[in-house]
C-alpha cells in the first residue's frame, strides 16, 4: 500500500479486499466534521486519513463506491502538509482533470459524483514532502452483516 491510512467510523470499512478497524474521533477532526457539515452540507459518520509520506506515495485511479457508502451523500476531500496533484476524470474517459491541493484546500465531491467519476493522487516527479488526506463521508451499515 503506497500510504498509510486510520479509519475513523462507526463500524470496520471493508475495501480493495482488506478491512480497516475503526479509531477514535479526536476533538480536532471532530470539530473539522462539524464545521465541514455546517458551511457545505453533510452529516458525516466517518472519515478516512490516508497519509503520503513523500512523492513516491499515492493512490491509483478509483471511485469512492463500496455498497455501504451513501452515494446520495457528498465526500469532503480536506488536504494539509504537502501540495500534491489530484487528478479527475468521468469514468470510461482518458482526458482527466487536474487540481493542485495545498494545505487547507476542500475538494467536495458532491452526491452522485462516484457514480460517474474516478480520480487518483499519482506518484510525484519532484520532491515532497508529507501530506495527510481526509475524506469525510456518509456511511450505511449493509443489511445481513
Amino acid at each position: 500500500m503506497p500510504r498509510e491510512e486510520v479509519w475513523i467510523g462507526p463500524y470496520p470499512y471493508k475495501f480493495s479486499g482488506r478491512t480497516l478497524e475503526p479509531a477514535g474521533w479526536t476533538r480536532e477532526i471532530e470539530a473539522l466534521r462539524e464545521t465541514i457539515g455546517a458551511r457545505y452540507g453533510g452529516d458525516y459518520n466517518s472519515v478516512l486519513l490516508n497519509q503520503y509520506v513523500n512523492e513516491r506515495d499515492s493512490v491509483s485511479w478509483h471511485s469512492d463506491d463500496e455498497p455501504e457508502m451513501d452515494s446520495k451523500h457528498p465526500i469532503a476531500s480536506v488536504s494539509l502538509g504537502a501540495s500534491r496533484l489530484f487528478r479527475v476524470r468521468q469514468i470510461g474517459s482518458r482526458e482527466a482533470r487536474s487540481y493542485v491541493l495545498t494545505s487547507g484546500s476542500l475538494f467536495v465531491m458532491p452526491a452522485g459524483f462516484q457514480q460517474n467519476y474516478e480520480h487518483c493522487v499519482p506518484k510525484s516527479k519532484m520532491a515532497c514532502g508529507s501530506r495527510v488526506n481526509l475524506t469525510f463521508r456518509r456511511m450505511n451499515r449493509l443489511f445481513g452483516e
